[in-house]
């Protein structure tokens, strides 16, 4: 069951959910902001699960730290009926396990994926970041999202590049509406450089 979900007695008007490969940390936005900290933890038996802190009050969930932050952003995204000014869903600077990390990035946009999948309508949404794998993840995003004026593509680790082609399908899809785009790095380089270049070209030839 969502843990954040079900103590949010109205609709919020920002969503922030960052997060690890421990630990994540959510912020509802609503007439007042409450902040949630989930961290793994395991049982004596070597269970795993969840220490939900909220207003200084730890609660245990019986199940592992990011199922219980991803039924959290399920529970929000099925049924937010407002539009939401801000909706973040990006990893933390520090973590121990890459590759643990990269499984909860997947998994994550997953999740957000299938919510939005599963809505009569659009989600209305101002401003979008999404941490990811590849581009093609938060294309798959924003096609699903409404109202859109700025999105944020986080790549949050060194070895993760991407071309000017990748992002075209976005550049597409948005048609005559204009959208400010941030792709978010973790090292610039040269090829980087080159491709964002290319990337303004074909943003020049679409106005």
């Amino acid at each position: 069951m969502p843990f954040a979900y079900d103590q949010t007695i109205i609709h919020p008007f920002g969503l922030q959910f960052r997060f690890n490969d421990q630990e994540a940390e959510g912020v509802i936005y609503w007439h007042y902001n409450t902040k949630y900290y989930y961290k793994h933890v395991r049982g004596p038996a070597g269970v795993s699960s969840t220490a939900v802190t909220v207003h200084s009050s730890e609660n245990i969930v019986e199940d592992y730290f990011i199922s219980v932050v991803c039924e959290d952003v399920e529970a929000f995204v099925r049924n937010q009926q407002e539009k939401l000014i801000n909706f973040d869903l990006t990893s933390l600077v520090t973590y121990e396990d890459q590759k643990v990390l990269e499984t909860i990035i997947n998994r994550m946009c997953g999740c957000l994926e299938n919510s939005l999948q599963s809505r009569t309508e659009k989600l209305k949404v101002g401003t979008f970041s999404l941490s990811v794998l590849e581009i093609s993840q938060a294309i798959s995003a924003v096609n699903l999202l409404d109202f859109l004026s700025m999105v944020t593509v986080h790549l949050p680790f060194e070895d993760q590049v991407f071309t000017a082609d990748d992002l075209i399908p976005l550049i597409e899809r948005q048609g005559w509406r204009r959208l400010g785009l941030t792709i978010q790095l973790h090292k610039f380089s040269p090829q980087v450089l080159e491709e964002v270049r290319k990337y303004c070209g074909t943003t020049d030839m679409n106005k």
